[in-house]
């Protein structure tokens, strides 16, 4: 019996041990940051495929790079080529404080595209509840166009085995603008993303996403090493 247990507390670290950055860097979902940060430095690629006529690549990739500092913090930088070129630096907080075995995290990011500068805040709880790592994150954004978002977002990661986790993100968002000091107004920027990841060695992770699944679909494959 003990056997059992010390092999199940083993698989567990080895599954938990990896943590796979966001599309932007931190560590998380797809792109939803956790309340955890990275132990060791992680470099991430995804190539994602658009299927939104709309924008002006039907493909582009997208390259991430998280570095731990110290022991509850994390700086991260991320860069994509999609319709403009977009980069992203941003630092993530873990807060030393565990109530009811919840982990609490603050964040904050500036992500640059074209001749937008968006700067961005947000908190971020994740718990463990029977076996699933469940995240609540708020998060809000402010550009120089004078376009607000204040963004609800949900992530649920589960280890179905030692080497693979399936989960989903939900962001459930508004965004506020402004045209000309004339027009305000509402738009809605809510999204539903899937995503399955495989470790195939301590080093190694590979994950597969439908992103914006009930919107303009897009599809990334990638993976991450870390040294």
């Amino acid at each position: 019996m003990k056997k059992i247990i010390v092999t199940l507390i083993a698989i567990a670290a080895i599954s938990a041990s990896f943590a796979m950055p966001t599309i932007l860097g931190s560590t998380g979902g797809y792109d939803v940051p956790n309340a955890y940060v990275a132990e060791r430095t992680t470099i991430s690629v995804n190539y994602v495929f658009n299927n939104d006529e709309d924008l002006g690549k039907d493909a582009y990739p997208s390259v991430a790079v998280t570095f731990p500092a110290g022991d509850i913090t994390e700086i991260y930088a991320s860069y994509k080529q999609a319709d403009a070129t977009f980069t992203s630096i941003g630092a993530k907080v873990a807060i030393p404080i565990n109530f009811f075995s919840t982990d609490l995290a603050v964040g904050v990011g500036y992500a640059q595209a074209s001749a937008v500068n968006e700067l961005s805040g947000y908190a971020a709880v994740s718990k463990d509840i029977c076996g699933v790592v469940t995240t609540m994150q708020v998060a809000y954004f402010s550009d120089g166009n004078k376009q607000e978002e204040l963004v609800w977002k949900f992530n649920l990661d589960k280890a179905v085995t030692s080497k693979v986790n399936v989960g989903v993100d939900l962001g459930l968002g508004n965004q506020y603008f402004s045209v000309a000091d004339q027009y305000n107004g509402t738009a809605n920027t809510s999204y539903v993303n899937a995503y399955a990841r495989v470790a195939f060695a301590e080093q190694f992770e590979a994950q597969f996403v439908a992103a914006n699944i009930a919107q303009d679909a897009k599809f990334a494959l990638g993976g991450a090493y870390k040294f």
